[in-house]
């Protein structure tokens, strides 16, 4: 049966991996729309990065309603489980976004992720989770990452 579900997984993420990202399945709601995400260098899944480097992320966005602040949150997926990625800095505001949000007005962030020595070499996914000044999740997107030496 735990094959069954593995190999269902396998076909899911094969499928929604055509293009390095992908939204988030079990999300729904938010105000937050992401509307591009580009990573230099990748244009299919796996997206390539390499430890001891920055892994750049320009992520454009729309939200649906003013927002004071939207803030970043990045997980790999390692074995059913989110294990933070730290970021440098999380804040939209400070990466590029301009503070107060207007309501339908696009705006572009761009975050830098360490990619520590000590990451094992791995592919994984990496969900991202933009939030509110609340906490309250309003926008999510996957990458597959393939981490090398």
């Amino acid at each position: 049966m735990a094959t069954v579900g593995v190999l269902i997984l396998c076909a899911v993420l094969g499928s929604a991996f055509a293009s390095p990202i992908a939204d988030c399945t079990d999300f729904t709601g938010g105000v937050v729309k992401i509307n591009s995400v580009d990573v230099p260098g990748c244009t299919t899944a796996p997206c390539v990065v390499k430890r001891g480097t920055n892994a750049t992320v320009t992520i454009n966005f729309t939200p649906s309603i003013q927002e004071k602040d939207i803030t970043n949150q990045v997980y790999g997926i390692i074995a059913g489980q989110k294990v933070p990625f730290p970021l440098s800095e999380n804040d939209a505001c400070k990466l590029g976004a301009k503070c107060p949000m207007p309501a339908n007005e696009m705006e572009t962030e761009k975050v830098t992720i360490q990619i520590l020595k000590i990451y094992p070499p791995i592919t994984l996914i990496a969900e991202w989770e933009l939030f509110d000044a609340e906490g309250t999740e309003q926008g999510c997107f996957l990458i597959q990452i393939k981490i090398e030496n």
